[in-house]
């Protein structure tokens, strides 16, 4: 008997996305999907979707979506994968829905969660009654977001599973050339120890806390020198309410630089956005990767994931997608995070214990290299696209029941506060079979 293929619609976006991380997790989710199609139980048929046409058409009505849906139905597509944040399902399941007729329940779809997921409560919430009875899934990029996304579902079988975002291991990997020439750039000796964080400058992301703690390394170690990589940003806590002028954590941190000694000042290295063949160098050139990030859509964490591939041992919080880095092969320390009355809490004791030990514990380059081999059994492009096989096969789809009242309440509100809070976020800090 022939083995009859799923044929997989995925819909992309030309355009880059406002988000850093966005731009390498959406190419490299391409990559796997392009792996994927190699074996015999997938075919794939890609949908570009235009941002600019698809606010147009929903503006006034250029007819773009159902131009889109009829070039769906003729592709002859079993599954719609939506796989880049930038693309909002929503019209275009309306439009399908509506060319399609009673063929439209026959397909099955799936969709990549992003961090973001909080941000676009209502679109969520709708998606979930226009698929209500339908075979879908939502795939979320750790357990900690499993937990959260799972957490607005209405009752019965989740229709979340768990796959995370794949790393470019090639690219983000040990190189010992690379090492010593952004080393020398920055006046570095190989003794020397280089603290790194990469990654958006923002106020959730505890740069000042980091600064902070740095300033006490380096009463231990006088030759310890922090590196943050990455553009500032003026978002404050869109999920809680917590709005900041333009331009507001940009003077908050140089005032906080400012105020620092000489002989701590001149230790701190601001790198600025580096585009990804400089910033895996500086990966390289990195002996502890180092993030207090408390960012409400931090799902995974593709920076952390980046250094972890270059086989840099790292000190993050316990905190979201971060927590899923600790597994074995991985040099991952994890900071305790507490919710309580007065908000989001790091334990300081563990906290600086962990870095005084990371200070003095260095990786050879042997060291580097097998951590970044064992990351990539589990985080690389191929490892990915094995991981999501048995997710996208049709017999694991099942009916989803969609999104339940606490998710269309979250989109009347705009913010999360109190109780309601913390039973969100509460899994964003404790394992989701709590």
């Amino acid at each position: 008997m022939k083995r009859v293929s799923q044929r997989l619609g995925i819909f992309v976006s030309p355009h880059p996305s406002a988000w850093i991380s966005c731009n390498s997790i959406g190419p490299n989710l391409v990559k796997s999907y392009q792996m994927l199609a190699k074996d015999a139980s997938f075919t794939t048929e890609w949908f570009s979707v235009s941002r600019q046409e698809e606010e147009l058409d929903q503006r006034i009505g250029t007819g773009y979506f159902v131009e889109l849906a009829e070039q769906i139905l003729r592709s002859r597509v079993t599954d719609l994968i939506f796989l880049d944040h930038q693309i909002n399902p929503l019209p275009i399941l309306l439009a399908l829905q509506a060319c399609a007729g009673q063929q439209f329940k026959n397909f099955r779809f799936c969709f990549h969660v992003y961090g973001d997921f909080t941000l676009f409560p209502k679109r969520w919430f709708d998606i979930g009654q226009v698929l209500h009875g339908l075979r879908a899934k939502f795939i979320c990029a750790s357990d900690r977001q499993q937990g959260l996304v799972s957490f607005f579902e209405r009752g019965g079988k989740s229709a979340t599973s768990v796959c995370p975002f794949p790393v470019n291991t090639q690219l983000f990997r040990f190189s010992e050339k690379s090492r010593f020439q952004v080393r020398k750039k920055l006046g570095f000796r190989e003794n020397q120890t280089l603290l790194l964080y990469t990654g958006r400058l923002s106020l959730q992301k505890g740069i000042i806390r980091l600064i902070e703690e740095f300033e006490r390394l380096i009463q231990l170690d006088s030759q310890l020198a922090l590196a943050l990589a990455g553009p500032y940003d003026h978002l404050g806590g869109m999920t809680s309410g917590i709005t900041a002028p333009h331009s507001f954590y940009f003077h908050q941190l140089q005032e906080k630089l400012d105020s620092l000694p000489n002989k701590v000042r001149e230790r701190i290295f601001l790198l600025g956005e580096l585009p990804h063949q400089e910033l895996a160098a500086v990966y390289s050139a990195a002996d502890l990767f180092v993030s207090l990030s408390l960012h409400h859509d931090e799902d995974f964490g593709m920076c952390p994931a980046e250094a972890f591939s270059s086989g840099l041992p790292g000190i993050l919080n316990d905190w979201g997608g971060y927590a899923s880095f600790k597994s074995d092969g991985v040099p991952c320390e994890l900071v305790p995070v507490s919710l309580s009355k007065r908000g989001l809490e790091l334990d300081s004791v563990v906290l600086k214990s962990l870095l005084d030990a990371g200070i003095k514990k260095r990786h050879g380059i042997e060291e580097r290299l097998r951590v970044g081999e064992e990351f990539a059994k589990k985080f690389g492009i191929a490892a990915v696209a094995e991981k999501m096989k048995p997710q996208l096969l049709a017999q694991s789809y099942e009916a989803i029941q969609g999104f339940d009242w606490s998710l269309e309440m979250l989109s009347r509100q705009g913010v999360l506060t109190g109780e309601f809070y913390n039973d969100v976020y509460g899994r964003y800090v404790e394992s989701p079979s709590h």
